[in-house]
């Protein structure tokens, strides 16, 4: 009986870790508009055009901090990349409206202003309660971590549907 007893514990141990699991992104699955999550400046321009404006970034902390080095921001009207080109550009920051036909691809997933709260809570196997900060402006956010990284995306909600992702790196 005492090892039907391991046994079964160890059964219910295992398979309580596989489903508590914690989903992490992989950065290689994004594509915007054909575009990796990192690009050159070339690439983007050759995908998007010309920027609206480029401008030095002022990071106090994280990943593109001035303490790291010169990065600059590539403004286009719903999308900002931050790199240079040693490192290469990635994709901080995304604005969804309904107006706009703007997606990020993740795999076969399309995250768009029609992305509701719910479906990326399930995707994510995240608590709408417990696993999302609420702003207090109608606005909540959830941190998902990039595989193997500190840094991650913040997925903003409004109304139940997604209206921004950001990058997010530890000060």
């Amino acid at each position: 009986m005492k090892i039907f007893s391991c046994i079964l514990f160890m059964f219910a141990l295992s398979f309580g870790n596989c489903y508590a699991q914690k989903v992490e992104l992989d950065f290689k699955l994004f594509r915007l508009k054909g575009l990796k999550f990192d690009a050159s400046k070339e690439e983007i321009a050759a995908e998007l055009g010309k920027p609206k404006k480029v401008v030095k970034a002022n990071n106090e902390c994280g990943f593109h901090s001035v303490e790291q080095g010169t990065y600059y921001e590539l403004c286009y009207e719903q999308v900002t990349f931050i790199g240079n080109a040693k490192e290469k550009y990635v994709i901080d920051e995304i604005e969804f409206n309904p107006e706009s036909q703007l997606a990020l691809e993740y795999g076969k997933v399309r995250f768009t202003h029609k992305m509701s709260m719910a479906a990326f809570a399930k995707m994510f196997k995240k608590s709408v309660k417990e696993d999302f900060d609420d702003r207090e402006n109608g606005v909540k956010d959830a941190l998902v971590f990039f595989k193997e990284s500190d840094a991650g995306l913040v997925f903003s909600f409004k109304a139940g549907y997604l209206i921004k992702i950001h990058y997010w790196s530890p000060c």
